[in-house]
């Protein structure tokens, strides 16, 4: 059994991909800034830390666009029964403060994610990001405001596929559901890969599948990447029909 993250970064699939990066149509968007290459912690926290802060900003309350990291104290204090600094939950937007705590609190999705990984958990108090970090959180946050708010209206932030799970894919959640487009948020400093667009094949593949109504008039699927401040997008009526069986039979295994 294995989420939907975990089962794309590592099944084989054909040479090229699935869904080879070069289908998809690519736009670049420019405001001028250029983030800096001196960020002092894991890039896995950063990439959190502006998903949920972005969840944030979009009006979404804190306990909803943090739960996972809420989830993951909920299992941190049943395991150790150790207590965690309620400090960190001081989270109001996009002050230096706000930022900090949201990188700290985004430690916990271990927790909730993959136990496993947990053992290599280390104090939250530890995690300090510099200003270079902070600030390139805050503009990628502002990114991807600005490309929402110029984009399609959000029909659903964090989605779901109940009914759509397997016993292969288990778990799972994604980004964004606009009125006609899959979206998911990177932050990776390099390219898409095939990885990433199996993972949103799977999205849709699964979304299709489940009762969650907002997948009905989905046509697009998309990645966007704040850091990059790029959009990657392919229309899903373009993709053979066989590559898609093929994903829902092999891979999801339907």
């Amino acid at each position: 059994m294995a989420s939907v993250t975990q089962l794309a970064r590592t099944y084989k699939q054909p040479y090229g991909g699935y869904l080879p990066v070069r289908t998809f149509t690519k736009k670049q968007f420019d405001d001028g800034i250029e983030l800096s290459t001196n960020e002092n912690i894991l890039p896995q926290l950063v990439g959190l830390a502006v998903d949920y802060l972005t969840r944030l900003c979009q009006n979404q309350s804190f306990e909803t666009a943090f739960s996972v990291s809420l989830r993951g104290i909920d299992n941190y204090k049943a395991i150790t029964h150790q207590s965690v600094d309620s400090s960190m939950m001081e989270i109001n937007g996009l002050d230096d403060k706000s930022i900090i705590n949201a990188c700290r609190l985004a430690s916990f999705d271990v927790w909730y994610r993959n136990l496993a990984a947990a053992r290599t958990f280390k104090d939250p108090a530890l995690i300090q990001p510099n200003a270079e970090t902070i600030n390139n959180i805050k503009t990628m946050v502002t990114r991807t405001l600005t490309f929402f708010d110029n984009y399609e209206p959000i029909v659903e932030n964090g989605f779901t596929m109940p009914g759509g799970y397997t016993a292969t894919v288990d778990s799972g959640d994604g980004d964004y559901l606009t009125t006609h487009t899959l979206v998911d948020l990177k932050v990776s400093k390099q390219n898409i890969n095939s990885k990433y667009t199996l993972q949103l094949a799977m999205y849709y593949l699964m979304g299709m599948h489940s009762i969650n109504p907002n997948f009905e008039n989905i046509e697009t699927l998309a990645i966007f990447n704040p850091r990059l401040n790029k959009l990657y997008s392919r229309t899903i009526a373009d993709i053979e029909h066989d590559v898609l069986t093929s994903i829902a039979s092999d891979v999801i295994v339907y």
